[in-house]
């Protein structure tokens, strides 16, 4: 049987002598390396903050909170995916509304059974890392042709 790796970390000797700096300075969950990381990616990427997280579901759950998702939203999203990014939507007490996947995203409405949602979580599997697209309200509406909350 063949072995498909989906996350194979790429860890040199640079990141083994980090973390082991790291966990000699008996800190290991927020404390100033932390914080030092959060500032200089929130400069990295040219905002004000950001907020380290433990893992890529709790990242995708932080982003659905902020943007207001909440119990009864409708997600949009892809079923071939991992488990992650539904879980992201139930943990904000939204609703996953499975979309085939095409390379023309213009046909959403076609393969949804939704004429009312908040947003759409795009996670990119084939790559091993999610990427997330969120379309604001007026864009989420053009592409479904319905009404959505702000």
């Amino acid at each position: 049987m063949s072995e498909i790796n989906i996350a194979k970390p790429l860890v040199g000797e640079e990141e083994i002598e980090e973390v082991g700096r790291v966990i000699r300075s008996g800190m290991i969950a927020s404390g100033p390396e932390t914080k030092k990381f959060e500032e200089e990616f929130a400069r990295f990427v040219g905002c004000n903050y950001a907020c380290a997280v433990n893992n890529g579901t709790s990242a995708l759950s932080l982003a659905l909170s902020a943007i207001g998702i909440s119990p009864g939203d409708e997600v949009i999203t892809s079923p071939l995916t991992f488990v992650a990014t539904a879980n992201s939507i139930l943990s904000c007490g939204g609703i996953p509304v499975f979309a085939d996947i095409s390379e023309d995203v213009s046909d959403i409405q076609g393969s949804t059974n939704t004429n009312y949602a908040s947003c759409v979580l795009s996670c990119n599997s084939a790559k091993a890392v999610g990427n997330l697209d969120l379309f604001d309200s007026e864009s989420c509406s053009e592409l479904l042709s319905c009404d959505l909350e702000s």
